[in-house]
């Protein structure tokens, strides 16, 4: 608060002096005032009294208290990244012969699986298929187990042991029994190429031997990539060609009356007597 006191006295017309006194009072005032979430203001419309003006009523300043810190969010979760190929856009079932017999090709297929990852993808079916078929067969096999009863031989029909030991007992000399046997332990390895070709070159082909296909590869140009029918009919004659090059087993006679362990025990008297009729 700041006081000044001005004197600016004159003397009037006889010469008395007539004091004028001028006060000017400054007053600065500073409050720090806090106003809780739960204090009430009314405002009314009466008149405030001069005594309620020099009145100033201050409180204490409430403690200034941080927010919590807040956790950070948790990252989001990577996207899963999946390969074009994957899923099964394909199913594929095979024969007897481990070799494909047909295929089902989702409605999706051009849209799912790119040009370049088509052969992986039927590959894949393939191997899908394949111990699909291989679970089956053990559980056939462990229901026949000893019963006097032959598989049944078909062009279909990939070659049992059984079989093996059929057409081993139906040689007659111990050459044929040799080269027969060649035949039977051979793997037939093959590399077998579709009728449809591109440029020159066969679009699709087909790797393996006589135990499973080992790969299938297609030209990730060909238009036909995006065709479920145009790779149906390219891998179904692939598989007929190779059907064609095994050799057909047929029995000659009825060997239902034996089980398998009487036919190799047949099969190795055979054997000792065709190599001794071959020393005579």
């Amino acid at each position: 608060m700041a006081f000044s006191l001005i004197d600016s006295g004159e003397d009037d017309e006889r010469g008395q002096r007539r004091d004028t006194v001028s006060v000017s009072v400054s007053i600065t005032v500073s409050a720090t005032m806090s106003v809780s979430a739960n204090s009430v203001h009314q405002v009314t419309g009466s008149p405030v009294t001069p005594a309620e003006l020099t009145a100033v009523t201050t409180t204490a300043p409430t403690p200034h208290t941080p927010p919590p810190a807040l956790a950070p969010a948790p990252a989001p979760a990577p996207a899963a990244t999946t390969s074009a190929a994957t899923g099964p856009y394909v199913v594929m079932t095979l024969d007897r012969g481990l070799l494909p017999h047909s295929l089902e090709f989702s409605v999706d297929w051009p849209h799912r699986v790119p040009a370049k990852d088509v052969g992986s993808a039927l590959y894949e079916a393939y191997r899908t298929a394949l111990t699909t078929h291989t679970a089956h067969a053990s559980d056939e096999l462990g229901r026949r187990r000893h019963r006097r009863r032959p598989a049944r031989h078909s062009p279909d029909h990939r070659l049992t042991l059984r079989d093996q030991t059929i057409m081993l007992l139906e040689t007659t000399t111990w050459n044929k029994y040799c080269r027969l046997q060649d035949e039977l332990l051979s793997d037939g390895q093959y590399l077998m190429n579709g009728a449809a070709t591109q440029y020159g070159r066969a679009v699709v082909a087909v790797s393996g031997n006589r135990d499973a296909i080992h790969a299938i590869e297609v030209a990730p140009t060909w238009p036909g990539c995006a065709d479920p029918y145009a790779l149906e009919t390219e891998l179904m004659w692939c598989a007929d060609r190779i059907r064609a090059l095994r050799p057909k087993f047929a029995a000659q006679h009825d060997w239902s009356a034996h089980t398998d362990d009487e036919l190799l025990e047949l099969q190795q008297r055979h054997r000792r007597k065709l190599i001794e009729l071959s020393a005579r």
